[in-house]
Parts: C-alpha cells; structure tokens; sequence
C-alpha cells in the first residue's frame, strides 16, 4: 500500500486522491505537498493545513482517485 501512495503522491499530473482506513476513515490528499510518506505512516494536512491526520500504513484498506466515495 505505501508504494501505492508514493505513486499516487509522484503522479505528473497529480491528481488527488483519497485513503480509506480500515475503520473507514476517508482522507482526502489535495495537493502532494500536503502529504508526508514515511516507511510505516502517512501524515496528510487537510483544511488548508489547520488539521493534520496521522494514518499508519497498516491502516490504509483502499486508495483512490477523487474525494469522499469509494470507485464504482
């Protein structure tokens, strides 16, 4: 799932995305400035950077392209 992530946040054009988490948290990455990846977690920045949401890689259950619902 972290290389996932990495493509996601590296794409030329980027495209915003959103982690799921297992409890079904959804996260919203708008700009990949706004995410930091490390080997075992995530950090994003949300609301123009006034919250942030720690998400530990072992959490992520779904990622995908756009905002707040799951692909079709």
């Amino acid at each position: 799932m972290r290389d996932d992530i990495r493509k996601m946040l590296h794409a030329a054009p980027f495209r915003p995305f959103t982690i799921v988490t297992r409890d079904g948290q959804h996260v919203l990455v708008t700009h990949p400035e706004n995410a930091l990846l490390k080997e075992y977690w995530v950090y994003v920045f949300t609301q123009r950077g006034a919250m942030a949401e720690l998400i530990q890689i072992k959490d992520v259950a779904q990622i995908f392209l756009g905002a707040n619902s799951a692909p079709e």
